[in-house]
């Protein structure tokens, strides 16, 4: 329609027709272009937002695992003071040999809480959404990211060696595990109690090991802290977006 009618202003060499239907045709295009960038805009804009919602959950939960970790390290912390005094003093009535088996399991255990990053990991490879940030909350979202990761990689590693040092390396220790069920399993010894209180490197291990939990539990702590600070410039970084 709008074809035909400038064919037939040149025609008519109506140049201000013309002109006027060419000028129709341009602000129609830049109108097309100015809502087709702003709804790319909101797009992008609703996607941060979202993405960072989704981020300050996992935060959230993974605050709450660090957490769970750190009460129940220092839950079990009588049980482990009993057994090094136990070894100290050569005790070997069952309950100090309990005390022992008791926290050669529970130092032996996963300690690597549960952390979830889907978001982080979304958000860390979308620069159409980190492009919206500013420089202040992608500094700490890198920080925060590269804490989580280390973190789980210092917590793993240091749990598959206590597994081997306490348990698969030491000829001391064997699992019972009724019908084969290792949730269920737990440490015996083959030695008597004063046998082990003479062997220098059963000690030595279990000493290191429970230094090696309150490290744990400082970095954890730490970590926590960090986490929570992470959170508030989430907030901040929501806000700024709305």
């Amino acid at each position: 329609m709008l074809l035909r009618r400038i064919t037939k202003h040149v025609k008519d060499q109506n140049w201000f027709a013309v002109v006027l239907d060419f000028a129709i045709v341009v602000a129609g295009v830049m109108i097309a272009l100015q809502v087709a960038n702003w709804s790319e805009a909101q797009s992008r804009k609703e996607g941060a937002t979202n993405t960072l919602l989704r981020l300050k959950n996992e935060v959230a939960i993974n605050i709450t695992a660090l957490e769970d970790r750190i009460n129940s390290i220092e839950a079990s912390r009588s049980v482990r003071d009993r057994a090094l005094l136990a070894l100290a003093q050569c005790d070997g009535k069952d309950d100090a040999m309990n005390a022992v088996s008791e926290t050669i399991s529970e130092m032996s255990g996963d300690t690597l809480p549960s952390f979830v990053d889907s978001s982080l990991r979304e958000l860390g490879r979308s620069d159409r959404y980190l492009d919206l940030l500013t420089n202040d909350f992608r500094a700490a979202f890198n920080t925060y990211d590269a804490r989580l990761a280390d973190e789980r990689s210092q917590l793993k590693i240091n749990f598959e060696l206590m597994w081997d040092d306490h348990i698969l390396r030491n000829p001391a220790v064997y699992l019972v595990a009724p019908e084969g069920d290792l949730s269920r399993a737990s440490v015996a010894f083959v030695r008597p109690m004063v046998e082990l209180c003479e062997d220098p490197i059963f000690s030595r291990q279990l000493i290191m090991t429970e230094g090696w939990h309150q490290v744990a539990t400082t970095r954890m702590t730490r970590f926590k802290r960090q986490s929570e600070t992470f959170l508030l410039d989430i907030d901040a970084e929501l806000e700024r977006l709305n």
